[in-house]
């Protein structure tokens, strides 16, 4: 059984680096073209592509039929069940791409913004564009190889990033990050043909066959952009397109720790989950080692942008982003709840139970809105609307954590002990960098300073407490023994052969 957990481990660690490994480079690319418009754009500018982006990401959510999860959780896929899934995927996002092109003018005249008509336009092929990738890459997710399409992803981001880079250089425009999105979306389709010997086939016959999973897989995605999105539409209507701007972009910044660091964890360990049985010990132990994982990263990561966040933007963003500097802060618990949101949605979806999880996403949703519109004349700027969709956040996962604990025998008191220690760390952390603070007037030594010092301080104070079991017994074994595994990774690649 140990022999069974290490090897577990082995994949979920080693498929976890290349897919952080991945997120981290496309998304520095990224980023960069973001900071520099962050500096040469106005909020109001954000505004305006953040009307452009959340209709395209809604289209991405009315056209995800769950192709990728449906094959992945398959217990005995064959070549035409990818095949199916892969074009089922393709004629569904090509229906979504046409009916926005359609809807395109009718969206910019109700935002009042006919200047962004054409960049609408345009976009509006982003989900067919996503969805003609090589679909043997749905094979290679369920396999865990998630280094083999390492390299094309990279270049293509890259290739999306550099654009993005000389068109914000030279015409100081936002269309240098639409532009970066569209390149890099092409060029990763395109490359995985390339770089991939296989292929996914074009087969219409069966692929309704995952109608009855993608049903709820739909319904629940339209839940789920709609709860993750609900404080932009209502940021637009506070202060206007500056106010949804700063908001946007605030928001952006506090989840970029979830989607790049830790998402592409979740991510293997939904393929990890997928090849367990439901009610299997195996799949007990990896969801109690996983939660002990996020808590110990999510929780000190959200302290860590509350210490953070003025030095953060004054250096990433520029001064005239930091009167949303507190909207930063207030919006830094949302690092811990899209995380563990995201694991738990991950272990029902590999279990099959996208039904229960719809209905789930639907109640806290519609919650969510009543709360928003009950206190909305209460809500009088976009950091009282940052502080309400935190405790919203929390109150939500918590939710979702006994939801998860009843439906799979999991033990409340267990899943408390191993959240408490991360929250006494963190806090220890957090004082700790209050009280012995660099002040030095040249702003980035300031926050490296900062970040040192909490990272030191955390991670001291952790590990001493997974070597004492504070976390709880197998959860410290296993901490300690991902510890260890990286460890020697470390001192064997720095060793002299």
């Amino acid at each position: 059984m140990q022999d069974n957990h290490t090897t577990d481990a082995e994949k979920v660690l080693a498929g976890s680096f290349w897919l952080i490994s991945l997120s981290w480079f496309n998304r520095i690319i990224g980023f960069c073209s973001i900071f520099i418009l962050a500096r040469l754009l106005s909020p109001q500018d954000f505004g305006s592509v953040a009307i452009i982006l959340i209709a395209i990401q809604l289209a991405e959510t009315l056209s995800d039929v769950g192709s990728e999860q449906y094959y992945i959780q398959l217990e005995s896929a064959t070549p035409e069940d990818l095949d199916s899934a892969w074009t089922f995927n393709i004629l569904v996002k090509l229906g979504i791409s046409v009916c926005l092109l359609l809807l395109s003018p009718i969206i910019v005249e109700q935002f009042d913004i006919p200047q962004l008509l054409t960049a609408l336009l345009v976009m509006s092929f982003i989900p067919f564009l996503s969805a003609t990738a090589n679909g043997y890459i749905f094979e290679l997710k369920k396999q865990m190889h998630f280094r083999s399409f390492f390299a094309f992803s990279a270049i293509a981001k890259f290739m999306g990033g550099a654009a993005s880079l000389v068109i914000a250089y030279i015409y100081q425009s936002y269309w240098a990050i639409l532009f970066g999105i569209l390149l890099s979306t092409l060029s990763y389709s395109v490359l995985s043909y390339i770089m991939l010997p296989n292929r996914a086939h074009w087969k219409v016959n069966n692929c309704f066959k995952q109608v009855q999973f993608s049903k709820w897989m739909i319904l629940r995605s339209i839940v789920g952009h709609g709860r993750a999105k609900f404080d932009v539409w209502f940021a637009s209507s506070l202060q206007g397109l500056s106010g949804l701007g700063g908001y946007n972009l605030a928001k952006d910044l506090v989840l970029l720790p979830s989607r790049e660091f830790i998402g592409p964890i979740t991510q293997v360990l939904f393929s990890s989950f997928a090849k367990s049985n439901n009610s299997s010990t195996q799949q007990t132990h990896q969801i109690y080692m996983s939660l002990a994982g996020l808590f110990s990263l999510c929780i000190p990561i959200t302290t860590g942008l509350m210490l953070i966040a003025p030095d953060l933007v004054a250096v990433l963003l520029g001064s005239h982003w930091l009167p949303y500097t507190k909207t930063i802060e207030l919006l830094s618990p949302l690092v811990c709840t899209f995380a563990i949101g995201n694991f738990y949605s991950a272990v029902f979806t590999a279990q099959g139970k996208v039904k229960q999880l719809f209905i789930f996403d639907a109640v806290t949703f519609i919650s969510s809105i009543l709360v928003v519109l009950l206190l909305f004349y209460r809500i009088e700027n976009i950091n009282q609307l940052a502080l309400t969709r935190s405790v919203l956040g929390i109150i939500i996962v918590l939710a979702g954590i006994s939801w998860l604990s009843n439906q799979c025998g999991l033990s409340l008191t267990r899943i408390v002990k191993m959240l408490v220690w991360p929250l006494l760390c963190s806090t220890a952390m957090y004082f700790i960098v209050l009280t012995l603070p660099l002040n030095s007037s040249i702003i980035v030594l300031n926050l490296m300073y900062n970040v040192m010092l909490g990272g030191i301080v955390y991670g001291a104070l952790f590990l001493i407490g997974c070597k004492l079991h504070l976390l709880g017994g197998p959860e410290s074994n296993f901490i300690n023994g991902l510890t260890n595994q990286l460890l020697c990774k470390f001192i064997n690649k720095i060793r002299p052969n």
